[in-house]
């Protein structure tokens, strides 16, 4: 479902969200440091080297986190294309995704790749507005509603996106530029167009002095994966402004990402003994800590305690949403819960990309096609070289195109649940249960994959035994054989992948869990019977995209997992 990565892949787009610069929702200040006030939007930035798994996840979980993601779901029909987003979205949800649509509203810039030509932009006006909310920051005293106030007079409208662009590029030529803050906002400008070495580099001539030179410096240096660094600013910040609630936050946030996790429960524990156990910020980096900590069922009830505190924050909104695409049961509820979560994001100016992008993924697996293709034609809208949103978008377009039988699928569905049905759920005699035990049948789907033959060359196994497996199977509209009749040649004239006769052993042996795959290509996996890494390199790439619901997003994964393994499919 879905992934708008961890922390190193966007691994379910990583996925969850660690994954933007800016505050939402921060705490205030006990005194006197500013603090970033809620919703305070963040930039949004795509890692350099997107890989194509589950849920997108992004940096820094605390800002705007953009998203890790591909959840999965059992299909549902396929929506109208003139339904569009409006079906069974709130008009909360709709105004966001309708907003979404347009590519004033969605947050920074990021720098094509070197492959492809950046798109020309036309000069445009910055507007009075922009202008004024500039120079009026420009020599008060710093809040976190002043950067709040920045990021909305920026994306208020597509020519104030396009003109804040223009205005950091050539910020010298502002009356702004010789004023107090002009270092600070610049830099922050940077951090918001995801310009990140850029902005923590302008902001660290003033971190010394100034808590949000400081704070951004840190946030741009998680969002461009410098976790280590980001964790010692945010540590020398904190001793430098010890009133800094925000700051406290930010060192509990980093020392979690980087692993210090004794550092993070410790601070934890000295906010919780000043009353704030409750608060939804609390909450929120508990829940971060207890998710870095493994504790993941733990995790996802605190985070839907600080929404359930306040449904404004999306950073809890959204890693809500992450956890249960990567840890929840998969049941239908678990991806209506993950999907509530995901839109929840919307309602921020201007949303989490990772966020409309898990969305969508988790709108293509409930099959409402032509809502993904919105969300993904949305990211793409404001970025256009969105590698995994392309990518995702044919995957959507493609789906709108195929056919298949609802009334077949349900049949082998049911089909499949009776295989999976242990041969232990039956009354067998206990010779019959041994010998099954012994030769490692477990279910019905391996019975029905041994012959007659097979079964009475078995020791101690005879006509009686065989007779009442017969019998059992006939139950079940089943028969010894039927397995092998179905897979046809496959099981002894199929050609085998010659890296079998190279490959460790071991390695080819290990659990397709091995490979941690997004949930979409898990499932596939399991319809496929592909419980191993060897069962998977003797698949060619065919027979993989001939299974429901796996497209080219899935098998890129697939592809690069295995690469990553000095392993590949069979004819690749």
């Amino acid at each position: 479902m879905i992934q708008f990565n961890d922390e190193s892949d966007f691994e379910k787009s990583e996925v969850s969200s660690e994954g933007s610069p800016a505050p939402e929702g921060q705490p205030k200040p006990d005194a006197p440091a500013p603090q970033p006030a809620a919703n305070d939007p963040a930039p949004v930035v795509p890692p350099s080297e997107p890989s194509f798994s589950s849920p997108v996840e992004s940096q820094p979980p605390s800002d705007s986190t953009p998203f890790q993601a591909e959840p999965q779901s059992e299909p549902t029909q396929v929506e109208e294309a003139d339904a569009g987003l409006d079906s069974g979205l709130d008009s909360g949800l709709d105004s966001g995704l309708n907003r979404l649509a347009d590519p004033q509203t969605m947050l920074g810039s990021v720098e094509p790749p070197a492959f492809e030509e950046p798109i020309e932009e036309e000069e445009v006006d910055a507007g009075p507005d922009l202008m004024e909310v500039l120079n009026e920051l420009g020599e008060e005293e710093l809040t976190g509603e002043s950067f709040s106030r920045l990021a909305q007079a920026a994306y208020d409208n597509e020519d104030t996106a396009r003109a804040f662009r223009n205005l950091v590029e050539d910020w010298g030529s502002l009356d702004i530029e010789n004023s107090t803050n002009s270092t600070i906002l610049k830099g922050y400008g940077l951090y918001l167009l995801g310009q990140l070495e850029q902005a923590a580099s302008l902001l660290s001539a003033e971190a010394s002095k100034n808590h949000w030179a400081a704070y951004y410096q840190s946030r741009a240096l998680l969002m461009s994966q410098k976790s280590e660094s980001a964790f010692e600013v945010a540590q020398e910040a904190s001793k430098n402004f010890p009133e800094s609630l925000n700051l406290t936050y930010l060192v509990i946030e980093t020392a979690s990402k980087v692993g210090e996790l004794e550092t993070a429960k410790a601070l934890l524990d000295s906010l919780e003994a000043k009353g704030l156990v409750e608060s939804s910020e609390f909450l929120y980096h508990l829940g971060y800590y207890q998710e870095r900590n493994s504790e993941y069922q733990d995790a996802i009830s605190t985070y839907r305690r600080a929404v359930e505190t306040d449904d404004t924050n999306t950073n809890a909104a959204f890693r809500l949403g992450f956890c249960i695409d990567l840890y929840g049961g998969g049941e239908n509820k678990d991806i209506d819960e993950a999907i509530s979560a995901y839109e929840k994001c919307l309602k921020v100016v201007p949303p989490h990309v990772n966020a409309v992008i898990n969305l969508g993924i988790l709108y293509e697996d409930r099959e409402r096609y032509f809502d993904a293709i919105k969300c993904f034609e949305a990211v793409l809208m404001m970025y256009p070289n969105h590698a995994r949103a392309r990518l995702f978008l044919m995957d959507s377009r493609a789906s709108t195109n195929m056919f298949y039988d609802k009334e077949e699928e349900k049949k082998a569905d049911r089909h499949n649940q009776v295989l999976k049905i242990p041969v232990t759920d039956f009354e067998l005699s206990v010779r019959s249960r041994n010998c099954l035990s012994k030769m490692n049948i477990l279910t019905l789907g391996d019975l029905i994959m041994k012959s007659e033959q097979e079964l009475l060359s078995y020791k101690n196994f005879g006509e009686t035994s065989l007779k009442e497996i017969k019998e059992m199977l006939t139950q079940k509209g089943l028969r010894l054989g039927q397995g092998l009749e179905s897979s046809g040649p496959q099981k002894t004239d199929d050609p085998r992948n010659p890296l079998e006769a190279t490959a460790s052993p071991e390695l080819l042996d290990k659990s397709i869990d091995f490979l941690e795959l997004s949930v979409r290509s898990r499932r596939c996996m399991e319809r496929l019977g592909i419980a191993s890494l060897r069962d998977l390199i003797n698949k060619t790439e065919v027979q993989l995209m001939a299974a429901k619901n796996f497209g080219m997003t899935s098998l890129n994964e697939i592809k690069r997992k295995l690469s990553d393994n000095s392993l590949k499919l069979r004819g690749s």
